[in-house]
């Protein structure tokens, strides 16, 4: 059984607004009369107490609390959009008027090539990458899971460094888990064995008294540990410490520096060749080339970099066939439930509401919703586009394969689960699209055909009585 309902705070990944100031400090006010009306007393009154009173015994002070450490992701991932809004001092007084503070917005300006095989936008240059995922988690490393860091895991694997990126991190938690598994599977068979020993033992001699033990109490069941695995080299064939101690005694300073000298230089990331890029959707592209006006494509055919029309067209033509070599013809492009738009009216969307919007089709859904940012949190909402049409007549016409029927209960059930396993919230996203007759391919031929769509959120939750009985 499900509950579906619409999510009341989805606006912002702030959660509810904030009470207005004036209320707040019109309360304080009246708190703070009314307590200096009651006798409370003054700063002159207790000045005028400890005059009198004569020199006061030195009291001890409480411990201050040590500073929390600041966590640098908090640094390297401030600013969340590639445009960074810098405020100036205000200016002198000029005319009488009063001095106001003056902004200016600093533009990056990227570059990034078109690929029509993978039908995204590649971003090489490594200033390009760092600006376009330290500032709104834009793209995906083509060599990684998500942020770009095969040429930092390839530098650390020459170097034989012991900082681990997050893969790493990753595959150490599951061999950890992996042995801790199997050690709490041998911990439970050898208490159960104990046990069973200790009551054959009773039924043998049934006179004497034995103590069976408790296979259920923490204190008996022997405990798994994570045991680090062993080195390659192990532990045979070393010299006891007192010996190696000698021996570390007897090597002169010039062995230490000739080992120095034989030691290879660290290697630099500057010193490798760097395979990966950061590849962007053509949504992302295009909200930050038109969205933003922070990135310039480049085409590979003519050389030249694609002004606002032309990626607009390269995107819904791009969109519209299935196969990435076939030319789809132009009315197949300037439909108004092509792909492109409708993935894009949902990004856009989102974005636009202070959402870090990233792929996700690893949870079987469109896309997922961060509050910041994959580094800081888990993504709490799953997105599920669903189309709808103004008129029912141009779905039926539509060349695309779109969800035209209700999902079924066998889909809608699995989809549910599996997010609901990881801790996400699924969103229905219904794009309403608008009908043939209203939009024409002259409205099409430009983005300002996006404000007739509209989105419309449906958070759906799975309803368990036993703990949503209030």
């Amino acid at each position: 059984m499900y509950r579906v309902s619409r999510h009341s705070d989805f606006g912002t990944p702030h959660g509810r607004p904030a009470r207005p100031i004036s209320r707040a400090y019109g309360a304080g006010a009246r708190k703070g009369r009314t307590r200096l009306d009651q006798g409370q007393p003054t700063t002159t009154s207790l000045a005028m107490a400890s005059s009198v009173a004569g020199p006061s015994t030195p009291t001890a002070t409480a411990p201050t609390k040590s500073k929390r450490r600041q966590n640098p992701n908090n640094v390297i991932y401030a600013n969340p959009l590639p445009l960074i809004i810098e405020t100036r001092p205000p200016a002198p007084y000029t005319l009488g008027l009063l001095p106001f503070p003056r902004t200016k917005i600093i533009n990056p300006e990227c570059s990034g090539i078109y690929d029509a095989l993978t039908r995204s936008v590649w971003i090489v240059g490594k200033r390009d990458v760092r600006v376009l995922w330290e500032r709104g988690f834009f793209g995906k490393g083509s060599l990684s899971r998500s942020e770009p860091s095969w040429l930092t895991r390839k530098v650390q694997q020459l170097n034989g460094g012991e900082v681990l990126t997050a893969e790493e991190v990753t595959a150490r938690r599951r061999e950890q888990r992996k042995q801790f598994k199997v050690s709490r599977a041998a911990a439970i068979q050898k208490a159960a064995q104990e046990a069973e020993a200790a009551f054959s033992a009773s039924l043998e001699s049934p006179a004497t008294t034995f103590e069976l033990p408790l296979v259920n109490t923490p204190h008996n069941v022997p405990r798994p540990t994570f045991e680090p695995a062993a080195s390659k080299g192990g532990t045979a064939g070393r010299p006891p410490p007192t010996e190696a101690k000698a021996d570390k005694a007897a090597n002169s300073e010039e062995e230490v520096e000739k080992q120095l000298r034989e030691q290879p230089e660290l290697l630099d990331e500057d010193q490798v060749e760097n395979m990966e890029h950061l590849q962007l959707t053509l949504q992302e592209a295009f909200f930050l080339a038109w969205g933003l006006g922070c990135l310039r494509v480049l085409d590979r055919d003519s050389g030249q970099y694609l002004n606002l029309p032309a990626l607009w067209s390269l995107c819904l033509t791009s969109s519209s066939s299935p196969v990435p070599t076939l030319s789809p013809t132009p009315a197949e492009c300037r439909r108004p439930d092509n792909p492109f738009l409708i993935h894009y009216v949902a990004y856009h969307h989102f974005r636009s509401l202070g959402w870090v919007v990233r792929g996700g089709i690893k949870f079987c859904v469109d896309y997922l919703l961060y509050k910041r940012g994959p580094v800081f949190t888990h993504a709490e909402f799953a997105i599920v586009l669903c189309p709808e049409y103004d008129d029912p007549s141009d779905g039926s016409s539509s060349p695309f394969a779109f969800q035209k029927e209700p999902f079924t209960w066998t889909w809608f059930s699995t989809i549910n689960r599996v997010n609901a396993q990881v801790k996400k919230t699924l969103v229905l996203a219904y794009v309403t699209i608008p009908a043939m007759s209203a939009v024409g391919e002259r409205e099409l031929g430009s983005p300002e055909c996006l404000r007739m769509y509209s989105v419309r959120e449906v958070v759906v939750r799975r309803f368990v009585p036993a703990r949503m009985r209030d």
